[in-house]
């Protein structure tokens, strides 16, 4: 399996439970003690079933595990 590298777009797919969201797309900004941080511009409400343009800039996280690249 490829490594994740910072600037590739990906899919985090289980976000934190504190989160607003389910799941997110974007560019890898950081990775670090097995997290991964997004730039996110596209996002799936956790009270939604698709993705939505993101109207601004929104940084988040989430497990290496959780993250697969687009």
């Amino acid at each position: 399996m490829k490594a994740i590298q910072i600037g590739e777009r990906v899919e985090i797919v289980a976000m934190p439970e504190g989160s607003f969201y389910k799941k997110v797309k974007g560019i890898v900004t950081e990775i670090k003690n097995g997290f991964v941080t997004v730039q996110a511009d596209e996002v799936m409400s956790k009270w939604g079933n698709e993705y939505k343009k993101h109207p601004s800039t929104c940084s988040t996280a989430g497990r290496i595990e959780n993250v697969i690249i687009l």
